[in-house]
């Protein structure tokens, strides 16, 4: 498969994640370009954060599992990132249908997403279900735990289906390197 998957925070990290998203001001959603989207689209709460003294654990074992990954599976030129997005999929329709996260230089005239990673920091929700669509071949659904994550490559078609019932959270890093030749 062109993702990977496993586990990267224990019930008492995820309880610290907790502890700090906790206090991050949300907002809706929007496009790479800021641009507000049409709930029928992505309907999901989001606030951006960067590393500090009270986070860096966060970064850190994010780090170590994108390195390990990349080192092991992509092999890809990267720069690093530079925040990581907490998001909060609501209930009554919380979703992001099938996207992509690759750029060309949107925000970043040199670099784009060359991988991302998706960590799921809770499961009390129905429906929320992480997918890869690869056409006509295959919607795979990713069925992620507590504390497990995904790294894939950027420019797969992907998304959460509609939340039923519940609260997903979740946080994610794009990675930045140079242009894809």
């Amino acid at each position: 498969m062109p993702w990977v998957t496993g586990p990267l925070f224990d019930f008492y990290e995820l309880r610290d994640i907790k502890k700090y998203t906790d206090n991050l001001p949300l907002q809706k959603g929007t496009l790479l370009n800021g641009e507000p989207v049409d709930e029928k689209i992505r309907k999901s709460d989001v606030v951006f954060f960067n590393r500090n003294q009270e986070n860096f654990w966060i970064f850190d074992k994010i780090n170590n599992i994108i390195d390990n990954v990349n080192e092991t599976f992509y092999n890809m030129d990267l720069f690093g990132y530079q925040e990581i997005q907490y998001t909060k999929y609501n209930s009554l329709g919380g979703k992001y249908v099938a996207h992509l996260d690759i750029n060309t230089g949107i925000n970043h005239s040199y670099l784009t997403r060359k991988l991302s990673l998706s960590v799921l920091l809770n499961d009390t929700f129905e429906g929320g279900t992480f997918f890869i669509d690869l056409g006509e071949y295959a919607k795979h659904k990713i069925e992620l735990t507590a504390g497990n994550f995904i790294i894939f490559p950027s420019f797969l078609l992907h998304g959460v289906s509609e939340i039923t019932a519940g609260v997903r959270e979740s946080l994610v890093v794009w990675t930045l390197g140079p242009k894809f030749k």
